[in-house]
């Protein structure tokens, strides 16, 4: 993912058939990021030390970490972070990188979907997307906009849950073998829409 242009991984993204933008792209860097760690941290003592002396990773982090390293190097962190544990009798607290890589991404995000907003050009196809989560809607109303662009913001949101009214309905009337793939990805676009990020763990 590119981590400097934002702008045009947004527009991507909301072109898609996904959910929210900003949540799909902090994802992104979240598996990048325990993929590139599980790598170092296999390889790289002082990187396992490093992770060790921060107190590991927050628990919803460790068990994602543990489902994509394999056993030697889950063995690997967790004798440095008992190691780490021991030696500062018990006084370890975790700070976890990847949530403070993944706060950063988000913030920068944030701020590139303020200034795409701005853009009279980046509406049109913003009403036509799924739009943000419930989450992002309520960071992005926090950004430094004019009050027109919040109660727009909020109208458009409610335009684009509504759309999937239609889908749901189908849903709820008929079996699932019987209705289509984009009515059955309503109901992850909406559960999403409400849940955000979470939603989209690995």
């Amino acid at each position: 993912m590119n981590t400097t242009g934002y702008k045009e991984d947004i527009r991507k993204r909301m072109t898609e058939d996904g959910g929210c933008p900003l949540c799909e792209l902090v994802r992104d860097r979240e598996f990048e990021t325990l993929a590139h760690l599980q790598y170092v941290v296999t390889g790289d003592e002082g990187i396992r030390g490093a992770i060790a002396s921060e107190g590991g990773f927050c628990d919803f982090h460790f068990r994602q970490f543990r489902k994509i390293a394999n056993s030697e190097t889950n063995a690997l962190l967790l004798i440095a972070l008992v190691d780490e544990y021991c030696r500062r009798h018990g006084t370890l607290t975790v700070k976890c990188r990847v949530c403070a890589e993944l706060e950063s991404c988000e913030s920068e995000l944030l701020e590139e979907m303020c200034n795409l907003l701005i853009e009279e050009s980046f509406r049109g196809p913003y009403i036509q997307s799924s739009g943000l989560c419930i989450q992002h809607l309520h960071s992005v109303q926090d950004c430094p906009i004019t009050p027109d662009m919040k109660l727009w913001l909020n109208e458009t949101q409610i335009q684009q849950l509504r759309r999937n009214i239609p889908a749901l309905t189908a849903m709820s009337t008929r079996s699932y073998f019987d209705t289509t793939y984009s009515q059955r990805r309503a109901i992850s676009r909406v559960a999403e829409k409400f849940a955000g990020r979470k939603a989209l763990g690995l």
